[in-house]
This record gives C-alpha cells, structure tokens and sequence, in this order.
C-alpha cells in the first residue's frame, strides 16, 4: 500500500465548478446551524464520470434540522452523509467505480460539547470511501482513485487533520485527500 500525501487548498483555488459545489454544502448546512450546537451538521457531494449529477446526503442531525416539526420518517437518513450520498449515488443507477469526487462539510460546534473539530470520516466512512476508490482504482488505474475534499473552518486544524487522514490511510488507503479551508 502507497501512502498518498495530503493536499491543502485553499477554497479560493478550487476550480469553479468544484468550488461550487463546496460552497452549496456551506449553504446547505449554515441556515440551519444554531450558537450552541453540540452535534454537528454534515453534508457530503458526490460527483462521478459521465454524469453531471450531483448528488447530496446530509446526516441525520441537519435531517431533523430542515425537517422540523415532527415531520420526520423514522428510519430514514440515520447514517453518516456519506452513506446517505453514497446510497443516492447508486440509487440513481450510477457505479461506484464512476466516482470522482466526494465533498464533505461538517458544522462547526459551540462549547464543550465536542472536544475539537472532527472533520474526517468515521471508520465506517472511511471503510466504505477505500470500498468506492478501489473500485475507481481497478476499473480506471491507480491514478483515478477519487478525490475526497473536506471543508475546514480555519487552517489552525490543519496539522491534526493531516495525521488523522495519514493514521487512517495506514489502515485502508483510500480517496485522495484534499482539505480545504474555507475562511
């Protein structure tokens, strides 16, 4: 197993198509956010060969935020982002091996809630996101694993992010790493 450097990016330089769709997630999530917060809101992006599609999955928590009211099915949207987008992914009959890029954006927390941010998928994420590079890998090359690109709030969360991404791809290499601070 390689080990794949860590890109940081800033928003900014993203090229535009990508930058917007980084910029979509904030605006997903931010409406909804409230001073306080102990959970944190999550969107995730995924974006794949031969479609312009793009499809989204929020977490559970920003799930019971936009559907307020009790209006909300059980059952529904109870995992991670990711696997709600990756799910939607296939729902709309495209391959796994077809994806290119995945965005995730994670609120920002007040408080003692939660001890510093925590950007990076969970293992079971992780595990899933190394599922779906594989398959990109051995169906376009090495070269074709996706690129997963993971919203930051401030540069300060760089250096643990950093070793959080690289302890994790000991583990499972998976998608290419790109984090990006957006403010």
């Amino acid at each position: 197993m390689t080990k794949q450097a860590v890109a940081v990016v800033a928003l900014s330089a993203l090229p535009t198509h990508r930058r917007s769709i980084a910029q979509g997630l904030i605006q997903l999530v931010e409406p909804h956010r409230r001073v306080g917060d102990c959970r944190p809101l999550v969107s995730c992006a995924v974006t794949g060969r031969g479609t312009d599609v793009i499809i989204n999955g929020i977490n559970h928590e920003l799930h019971k935020r936009v559907n307020q009211n009790h209006s909300i099915l059980r059952g529904v949207l109870k995992g991670c982002a990711e696997q709600n987008a990756l799910g939607s992914f296939a729902a709309q009959g495209l391959r796994y091996a077809d994806i290119t890029n995945i965005f995730l954006y994670v609120s920002r927390t007040d408080g003692p809630c939660m001890e510093g941010p925590r950007y990076v998928p969970c293992p079971e994420c992780w595990n899933l996101l190394s599922i779906v590079s594989d398959a990109a890998a051995a169906e376009h090359g090495p070269e074709h694993r996706p690129h997963l690109y993971v919203l930051v709030p401030s540069q300060c969360y760089l250096p643990s992010l950093v070793g959080a991404v690289e302890t994790k791809q000991r583990r499972l290499l998976g998608p290419h790493v790109c984090l990006v601070p957006y403010l």
